[in-house]
């Protein structure tokens, strides 16, 4: 049904098909919970890798489903194999279907229909719920504390047994992508955050997230 919208649609057909959808999929999902795992996923450039295939299911009553992240050695900017930079100029890609593609919001949700139904559906809940994290949990202060207070934590000794023993570490080696020296640090993080933050308090209250919102009444 989802993939058969279109703006052809009349707006009787357009109203009928989100009735359809959010009369029935509390029934079987935690809508909630799967608006925040999104956010926190855009948050951190978790995507695509925890949209598709890092992506875990659990349930307490075994009929409403929640996602749960897993893996997320692809996020803040570094990849899996400790580069940094990969994603650099490539946290929305326009032209291959990255985080609005002709009108619609889906936020690099390649491969995952059912995300994407939910961000169009519930855009104007996605929108509120963004802006009410970012004044608390996703504000870049208590983004940083958290980052420093963990880093801090871990004793000098143990940074310097890690590199004994990991001489060769990528994250210290020539990025084959940047062509620089990684540096993956507190610094690296908290900048990347900085800049990606800002620039989704731009996409989650742009006229594209309005449009998502309007679609169904227009």
């Amino acid at each position: 049904t989802y993939g058969k919208l279109r703006d052809s649609m009349t707006i009787e057909e357009k109203q009928n098909l989100k009735n359809q959808f959010i009369t029935n999929a509390p029934n079987y999902m935690d809508i909630d919970g799967i608006i925040d795992y999104m956010i926190f996923l855009h948050c951190i450039q978790g995507f695509p890798d925890n949209s598709t295939k890092n992506v875990m299911w659990s349930t307490y009553d075994g009929k409403i489903w929640s996602p749960n992240a897993y893996d997320l050695d692809t996020t803040w900017n570094m990849s899996w194999d400790g580069q940094i930079g990969v994603f650099e100029n490539k946290v929305i890609d326009h032209q291959t279907g990255g985080f609005w593609i002709d009108g619609w919001y889906r936020a690099n949700l390649r491969g995952n229909a059912l995300f994407e139904a939910i961000l169009l559906f519930y855009a104007e809940q996605a929108q509120n719920r963004f802006n009410e994290l970012r004044k608390g949990p996703l504000s870049y202060d208590n983004i940083s504390n958290r980052f420093t207070s963990f880093i801090n934590g871990i004793p000098q000794e143990l940074y310097d047994r890690e590199a004994s023993d990991y001489p060769t570490r990528p994250s210290e080696q020539i990025s084959s992508v940047t062509g620089k020296k990684n540096t993956t640090n507190l610094d690296q993080i908290l900048s990347f955050a900085d800049s990606l933050l800002q620039f989704m308090d731009e996409e989650y209250n742009s006229s594209k997230m309005i449009h998502n919102i309007n679609y169904f009444n227009s």
